[in-house]
């Protein structure tokens, strides 16, 4: 207990000194899910990721300095949300029913660390950008630079040797224990897929550089880097992504001429070159990895009246316990063998409201909400959310990226917040306090 309440002290103290700042808390937030892979979740500091004990101080500290009427309305356009995944949770609590269901506190703690913790990144994010448009661009570019440097390190990785630049290597051999070795790079996520899936999720957001020249380099150098990391859906995703930046850019109509140009060079290129040699060994080749999917496909849907209602009660480890050769790869099955179909359809659901919500509001998609949809389509290609990975993570921030931008203040929302501001500041005089709002980043 002792170093949980160190860590809960030391974030405390963090969200206090940039209470001003809070853009920059969730910018690190998101840097040390992206820094400490998902295996030393709940291992470094008890129960929880450091990042989670980061957003649960920063929860305390709106809840505390900030009125709770601002709050209602500067969140006011994801309360749907909000009750979606209460909804949510409530049906992943009917596994406590299940007869086959031994621990109860896993139910809860599963339900905390991968869908409620995270989650909070949503309101809280939304709040930030929405009462500080100008902290969208400083976001963006934080998780563009935590890009940057995963692509340095997975190319170190690549070109050098390996086993030097594993980092968190201890915590790895936790779930790798089949193999002292990593031949492929991984940053320093946990699986070389989770750094693809960061990687194709931040593509998208280059669109947003004035420069179509220099975002489509970078774009491409961050395709790359999907490359070498053999996963064929990100890099797919993250292909996609370059062509959406390009046609972003399309109303310049020379530049954008000129980028795809250069895209198509460096695409060329990059497809006969040694770094991708990997990934066209896997689509050419895949040793059999496709069809052992889709024969746990195949029992997955063979078995669904087993875990409609409640988690599967042969347990949920099934490559582990022997009965598919191969992981189901899908985030949504995996929760339902947890905690049932009828949950796991409920999340699904609740990430569709959250994607396409803010497109249905502008009848455009933007660069938050290609890049939501990125992270989205992942889901369906590895275990995701349910590994506590980073994708799982990103999702709540960068959907309320899309938010933020799609549900400005209006007028009369920005002259009442700025009111209770003022008030705020009021009180603060008169009473000699610190004013609550302003406290508040």
């Amino acid at each position: 207990m002792i170093p949980a309440a160190l860590t809960t002290v030391a974030c405390l103290l963090v969200v206090w000194l940039l209470r001003n700042r809070t853009v920059w808390v969730l910018g690190l937030i998101m840097a040390l899910y992206v820094a400490i892979p998902s295996q030393a979740d709940g291992l470094i500091v008890p129960f929880l990721h450091p990042a989670s004990y980061l957003t649960l101080a920063l929860v305390g500290q709106h809840l505390v300095t900030r009125d709770r009427s601002e709050l209602r309305l500067l969140v006011r356009p994801g309360v749907p949300v909000i009750i979606g995944l209460v909804l949510v949770m409530s049906l992943s609590m009917l596994d406590l029913l299940n007869p086959w269901q031994s621990d109860p506190q896993w139910v809860v703690s599963t339900d905390l660390r991968i869908f409620v913790v995270p989650f909070l990144l949503f309101p809280l994010t939304l709040i930030e950008l929405r009462r500080r448009p100008a902290s969208q661009k400083t976001l963006r570019r934080l998780l563009l630079i935590m890009a940057l440097v995963q692509v340095v390190i997975a190319y170190v990785q690549y070109t050098s040797d390996m086993e030097q630049w594993v980092f968190w290597r201890s915590y790895y051999e936790l779930s790798y224990w089949w193999t002292d070795t990593f031949p492929i790079p991984l940053g320093t996520m946990g699986h070389p897929l989770q750094l693809a899936a960061f990687l194709a999720m931040c593509i998208p957001l280059l669109a947003r550089l004035k420069s179509p020249i220099t975002a489509v380099i970078i774009s491409g150098v961050l395709l790359y880097a999907c490359a070498l990391s053999t996963g064929r859906a990100s890099t797919a995703l993250a292909a996609l992504g370059v062509v959406f930046v390009i046609v972003w850019h399309g109303r310049r109509w020379l530049a954008a001429g000129a980028a795809a140009a250069l895209a198509g060079a460096l695409g060329f290129e990059f497809w006969r070159s040694e770094g991708a040699a990997a990934l066209r060994d896997k689509v050419q080749d895949d040793q059999g990895s496709a069809r052992l999917r889709a024969q746990a496909l195949q029992w997955a849907i063979e078995h669904l009246d087993e875990y409609l209602w409640f988690g599967y009660p042969g347990g949920h480890d099934l490559r582990g316990t022997g009965i598919l050769r191969s992981s189901l790869e899908n985030g949504y099955l995996i929760a339902g063998l947890a905690f049932g179909l009828t949950f796991s359809l409920g999340l699904l659901l609740l990430h569709l409201y959250t994607m396409l919500r803010p497109i249905v509001a502008t009848r455009a998609a933007t660069p938050e909400t290609v890049a939501t949809f990125t992270v989205w389509v992942g889901f369906f290609a590895s275990s995701s959310f349910m590994g506590y990975a980073v994708d799982g993570r990103s999702f709540w921030l960068i959907a309320a990226m899309a938010w933020a931008a799609a549900f400005p203040l209006t007028t009369s929302e920005a002259t009442l917040d700025q009111g209770q501001t003022d008030a705020g500041a009021d009180s603060s005089v008169s009473t000699g306090t610190t004013p609550g709002l302003s406290a508040a980043g």
